[in-house]
């Protein structure tokens, strides 16, 4: 970090080195000199690598007082080589530390699947399958198939001769002897929750979490047709993603789930309700291991996934009750879907926790440019503190793609700050723009109040001016409070 014009910041002076996207923590912090008289700083961005097939990429610097990055400000710059390259950081105060995080997107914008990946291999009689395979090596088996699902499906099937429709895709999946079926993703866990799951399938059932062994069967010559249905719980501390991959396999006969004990119409269930016991009591406690179609479960990010993009526009804005703006995309099928999410909390590419969403439109796949407006997005008296987000997911529900959350602005609230000891001018001009008058109109009265109480316990509306016969038409002027006070205007 460096001042411009080479000027000194106290604190931090080394380059960054890019290696990671989406840091959840500051990647560093620096403090303005209590003597610096310089407002703006230069964040130089050393990168080394854009991954596989991207050529450059967009930078964002983050820049916060506080450490949890509720007051950021950003700072964006076009990457386009590897080496350094310089992001101004602006508005920065003499004796301030500031907290620095780092994102750096590449040109394929590579987007989060909507699910986990499943492959199919082969595996021998009376043993564990291998549990080497994963979607990156899977073309080395000679029998295998790649696809994306929305979990374990094949472990919710039963019989000797079995089969399953992927939702996603509709490829229909038939189950063979010696057959083992894998996934490979991320599952979300809530802090502070207990996930308890249990896992009764003819023949076996392996899950990892986060690189190690959460629950198999005892042994691999052990079938859960004998063993019977076993559970396991996990909690986190915090709220997180976490990697996941889970094996169901099979050697020959019965297949899927087992019916021996009880019949619990699915392999693999989990809750988060308490109840840790797997039998036909209490098999209304538990639910399939799927994702219900928001990648809020289940998820996977990818390097080699479909490149999807959409961006929110500088111009969101909230209108009297309507939000307005639009959206830019780059994607790779016709008819990607575009939904808006919104909420006073920023939740993040999480689409359950957003407080509301709606869908705006369809897109192409060539470079396109959507305007929208989401009319009654919010009441009059609450217009401001709002988070939007924009996802884009393609027609089979297989990729989605997430933009950078945005604060709308509002609109039709402005101030004014009267100077102490101001005098002479007591009067400004408030200008309307108006958008459009709606549907079958073509005019509208326009009210203005003004007040010194932000949320206009005290408002005041101004009288239209007078003006002699025969003369003119003038533009309204709203009076202006006395010196000393802070007056706040909404059109």
């Amino acid at each position: 970090m460096r001042g411009v014009n080479d000027a000194p910041l106290t604190g931090y002076s080394a380059t960054k080195t890019v290696t990671t996207v989406d840091a959840a923590a500051p990647d560093f912090s620096f403090t303005v000199a209590p003597s610096e008289t310089v407002t703006r700083g230069v964040v130089t961005l050393s990168v080394t690598k854009f991954g596989t097939g991207a050529s450059s990429g967009t930078a964002t610097i983050e820049y916060a007082t506080k450490a949890d990055f509720s007051d950021a400000k950003t700072a964006t710059a076009a990457v386009t080589r590897t080496g350094d390259t310089e992001v101004t950081l602006t508005r920065l105060s003499a004796g301030t530390t500031y907290y620095v995080r780092v994102t750096l997107v590449n040109n394929n914008q590579k987007s989060l699947a909507r699910a986990a990946l499943q492959v199919r291999y082969s595996c021998s009689g009376s043993s564990y399958p291998d549990f080497d395979v994963t979607v990156a090596n899977a073309s080395t088996y000679s029998t295998y198939a790649v696809e994306r699902a929305p979990g374990p499906f094949m472990a919710d099937i039963t019989g000797s001769s079995c089969s399953a429709q992927n939702p996603y895709t509709g490829t229909t999946w038939a189950w063979a002897n010696n057959t083992t079926y894998y996934y490979e993703g991320e599952m979300f866990f809530k802090g502070g929750v207990t996930y308890n799951f249990f896992h009764y399938v003819d023949d076996g059932v392996a899950i990892e979490l986060d690189g190690e062994w959460f629950t198999r069967q005892s042994a691999g010559n052990v079938s859960g047709y004998n063993a019977g249905a076993t559970v396991a719980s996990k909690t986190y501390a915090s709220d997180g993603w976490h990697a996941i991959r889970i094996w169901v396999y099979d050697w020959s006969g019965g297949k899927g789930y087992c019916t021996r004990n009880y019949n619990p119409g699915k392999g693999i269930g989990w809750n988060t309700n308490g109840c840790t016991t797997a039998n036909a009591a209490n098999n209304a406690n538990w639910s399939l291991l799927r994702d219900p179609g928001d990648a809020s479960l289940l998820r996977v990010r990818s390097s080699d996934s479909m490149p999807s993009f959409v961006e929110l526009n500088d111009d969101l804005m909230i209108a009297g009750t309507t939000l307005t703006g639009s959206i830019h995309t780059d994607g790779v099928e016709d008819g990607c879907t575009i939904t808006l999410y919104a909420g006073h909390v920023n939740a993040g590419s999480n689409a359950v926790d957003w407080a509301q969403s709606k869908v705006i439109g369809t897109v192409p796949s060539e470079s396109y440019d959507l305007s929208f407006q989401w009319d009654e997005f919010c009441s009059a008296g609450d217009l401001t503190g709002w988070f939007v987000i924009a996802r884009m997911t393609n027609a089979s529900g297989t990729y989605e793609g997430w933009s950078v959350v945005r604060e709308p602005t509002a609109g039709n609230v402005f101030y004014v700050a009267i100077q102490e000891g101001e005098t002479g001018l007591t009067t400004v001009a408030a200008r309307p723009r108006v958008a459009g008058f709606g549907d079958g109109a073509a005019s509208a009265s326009v009210c203005l109040e003004y007040s010194t109480d932000a949320n206009f316990g005290t408002k005041q509306t101004p009288s239209p001016p007078r003006r002699p016969t025969g003369s003119p038409p003038s533009r309204s002027r709203a009076s202006r409070p006395t010196p000393s006070t802070t007056s706040g205007r909404r059109a």
